[in-house]
């Protein structure tokens, strides 16, 4: 009886990918890949040997039947595209499968763009709410953004570079302008860059923005009594900007929940 190796692979910088990765991807048997394509580039620079097949959501149903046999027979590794396999990328249903049939079922850790978005946001909150990829429809999507009115939790979400405008034009209008946000493009990768500020000004700067987006938004207040690293950039950028510390402690109230006063006394604190 083989073992699915759930396997995580650079979401950019091959270098990422962990020693023991590489050591379960060159001993199994065949390895189950979203991607072929991309995964002959893994095959190449690491030496594997094991075939391939694809592994993706419009034909699981088929590739299901072909794991479980190969499982009988041998070890399998699953690769999404790119990070950890199942968190809004294909796996789950074999996963599951598997465990239902009788395999064991091992984690191979390794790259998430979701644990590298939360470890950089900067965002200080009492537990994270991943959404993944937003809905396409319109009433799923205003539910959530209902939810998110009153949301304690840090959000953090995938995104298109084609629908990067159009999302935040909406969080602007069902959230409000002035909510802090985060957005993380091409992590590990050449180009990456990390953004922050109110959702008025992200709308200005994704006009020309591609690549692979996660956007991490803020509670709708944070930790009271508690300035965190959201609350002072908030109030170096208005610092920046000119305003005073009466306009800026009242405003970064507004956006962050904090105390007038606490934010006025960390505004100083700037000087």
């Amino acid at each position: 009886m083989g073992i699915l190796y759930v396997v995580a692979t650079p979401i950019g910088n091959l270098e990422d990918i962990t020693l023991r990765a590489i050591r379960i991807l060159q001993q199994v048997s065949l390895i189950a890949a979203e991607d072929t394509r991309h995964a002959q580039i893994l095959k190449k620079q690491f030496g594997l040997s094991a075939p391939l097949t694809s592994y993706y959501e419009h034909n699981k149903t088929i590739k299901n039947n072909i794991i479980l046999k190969a499982l009988r027979e041998g070890d399998v590794a699953l690769i999404s595209d790119a990070g950890t396999p199942a968190i809004s990328d294909p796996g789950v249903e074999i996963v599951r499968l598997a465990r239902d049939n009788g395999f064991g079922v091992c984690p191979i850790a390794g790259p998430s763009a979701l644990s590298a978005a939360i470890s950089v946001c900067g965002i200080a909150a009492p537990y994270f709410l991943f959404l993944g990829f937003l809905p396409n429809q319109t009433k799923k999507r205003k539910t959530i953004w209902q939810r998110l009115h009153s949301e304690e939790a840090a959000t953090i979400f995938f995104e298109s570079p084609h629908s990067l405008l159009n999302t935040l034009n909406e969080m602007a209008q069902e959230l409000g302008p002035s909510r802090f946000v985060v957005i993380l493009r091409e992590l590990t990768k050449h180009f990456e860059e990390i953004w922050q500020g109110d959702i008025a000004d992200a709308i200005t700067w994704a006009k020309d923005k591609k690549g692979e987006i996660v956007i991490v938004l803020s509670p709708t207040k944070t930790t009271p009594g508690i300035v965190t690293d959201q609350s002072l950039a908030i109030l170096k950028e208005m610092k920046k900007a000119g305003l005073g510390a009466k306009k800026t402690a009242d405003k970064a109230a507004e956006q962050t929940g904090l105390s007038k006063k606490e934010l006025y006394r960390q505004y100083l604190s700037l000087q």
